[in-house]
């Protein structure tokens, strides 16, 4: 009845990471409850977390199991990890070792602030940058992450450090700001150096609804425009 009151509780899934408001409707339909979650990020617990690691590591240590244990040992020390410590992955591949392979099932990725970073890795589609450390610190302007690996997950051949193994070549490496491919085929790193890399939760398959954006569009036209073909 109108003048009679309860409590309700509603869970939220944000649509992409961005901010929302929400019409919630009670009763017989004609009493309205409006819910604001403007700001309201994804709950990371929810989804795979993504991160640039605080710390470089040399990009020659031979095979990617040492990068794996490397992410784990950062997310254990920032509290984000499994019980067992095996509940991430180094996005960095080899020729018998491919990131997208490690991966396995994982779907849903958030970043450290709770906004969404892809649904699935794999499809080449990520809605913004990384851009944040395991302790959520963010990541300075144009920095580097070796990765050794393309937008789908597989090994870049010939630019990986000829498998993690080699100092005088090189290796792709994305970049932490980075969006589209940017995020992990940037450049060319040298391989002298350490480097940051990405570490990637794979424990869930949540999907992840890219997000909306109201406004108007801009697009590539698909294919040429000859000079001189406007009135």
């Amino acid at each position: 009845a109108p003048s009679e009151s309860c409590t309700v509780h509603v869970r939220f899934k944000p649509v992409g990471g961005d901010a929302r408001s929400a019409s919630l409707f009670v009763g017989d339909g004609t009493s309205e409850a409006r819910v604001d979650v403007s700001g309201v990020g994804m709950d990371p617990a929810l989804y795979n977390r993504v991160f640039v690691s605080s710390q470089t590591v040399s990009p020659t240590l031979g095979s990617t199991a040492p990068y794996d244990e490397f992410c784990n040992g950062l997310a254990s020390a920032a509290g984000i990890n499994t019980p067992t410590g095996d509940g991430y992955i180094a996005w960095i591949s080899t020729s018998n070792s491919s990131a997208g392979e490690r991966l396995g099932n994982a779907r849903g990725f958030v970043r450290m602030d709770g906004r969404g970073f892809a649904d699935d890795l794999l499809a080449g589609e990520v809605f913004r940058s990384v851009n944040f450390d395991e302790n959520g610190v963010a990541i300075p302007t144009d920095t580097l992450v070796a990765t050794a690996t393309r937008v789908d997950g597989t090994p870049s051949f010939g630019n990986s450090c000829q498998d993690l193994t080699a100092t005088n070549t090189s290796l792709t490496a994305g970049l932490a700001d980075g969006g589209a491919r940017d995020w992990t085929t940037r450049a060319s790193a040298s391989c002298y150096f350490p480097w940051r890399v990405y570490c990637v939760e794979t424990t869930k398959q949540e999907e992840l609804i890219p997000p909306s954006y109201d406004g108007r569009l801009l697009f590539l036209a698909n294919g040429d425009i000859e000079s001189g073909s406007f009135d």
